[in-house]
């Protein structure tokens, strides 16, 4: 993975933990699926978001409303699993 791209990601997972819902759209508008998963975080992120979450999992750990409204709104599934099998919708 180039090191634009992992910044781009580190900056998307700002974004969620923070509800910041315009940047957010920003990224959907320049091709990121609201399907996405991440393929790594930060490491200083709990261990629980380590396992190749889907973003709209993220942003509900994190509690962002508005980023998860958003999502949902715009079609996110609630049942992709992460690499352990765990999803929003058990």
């Amino acid at each position: 993975m180039d090191q634009d791209h992992e910044e781009d990601e580190t900056e998307l997972e700002n974004f969620l933990e923070n509800d910041d819902v315009e940047s957010l759209q920003r990224c959907i508008a320049v091709g990121y699926s609201v399907d996405f998963i991440l393929p790594t975080v930060s490491s200083n992120r709990p261990e629980l978001l380590k396992s190749k979450l889907p973003i709209i999992s993220f942003a509900a750990f994190y509690k962002s409303e508005e980023c998860v409204r958003f999502l949902l709104q715009n079609g996110a599934l609630i049942n992709i699993p992460d690499k352990k099998g765990v999803s929003l919708f058990f």
